[in-house]
């Protein structure tokens, strides 16, 4: 049986999905026949004491995804986009401080709303936002190797280190 599990933002109608290491194999099952359903069709759904209802296309490809992600052991969870957050839920969404939330909301990469003295937020730019910054991070981190292979630091050679303490403009610090 699939289980549910308390998530961080309770209270907000999420749910918290994490599989039974028995059932991935059957939640496979389901999704992979889920997915040959082919384009146009996304299949039925057959309740025990109802008729086949057809499968809506947004339901159907949530069912699709949901099932990639538990059938590996991955736990999932369904927010209800339209939620507003309040900053401290945002805050653990993008697991930073509240404090640092606050930041990121006055510089204005998140908007937000006033509800009197408090701000809200809304889960979907909070989404949004934590795309782009993972992106970024991603180039960043590849800049910084190639960086590195370039100057050779992965070899700790000493001429590399001195080049790249002239381009960062500062002498080279003992050590690297």
């Amino acid at each position: 049986m699939v289980n549910s599990v308390d998530g961080t933002l309770r209270g907000c109608g999420e749910i918290v999905v994490e599989p039974d290491v028995g059932e991935q194999q059957s939640i496979r099952n389901v999704g992979d026949a889920i997915a040959r359903s082919g384009p146009g069709v996304t299949g039925y759904l057959v309740a025990p004491d109802h008729d086949p209802l057809p499968l809506p296309r947004a339901l159907h490809d949530v069912l699709v995804r949901a099932a990639q992600l538990l059938s590996h052991g991955g736990a999932i969870s369904v927010l209800p986009a339209d939620r507003m957050l309040t900053t401290q839920e945002a805050a653990d969404f993008l697991h930073v401080s509240r404090t640092y939330c606050v930041r990121i909301l006055d510089a204005g990469k998140i908007p937000f709303e006033r509800v009197g003295r408090h701000r809200r937020v809304a889960l979907a730019d909070v989404i949004k936002f934590d795309i782009v910054r993972r992106r970024e991070r991603r180039q960043h981190l590849r800049t910084l190797i190639e960086l590195t292979q370039e100057y050779g630091l992965y070899d700790n050679d000493e001429e590399a280190l001195r080049q790249l303490a002239q381009f960062r403009g500062g002498e080279p610090r003992d050590g690297g």
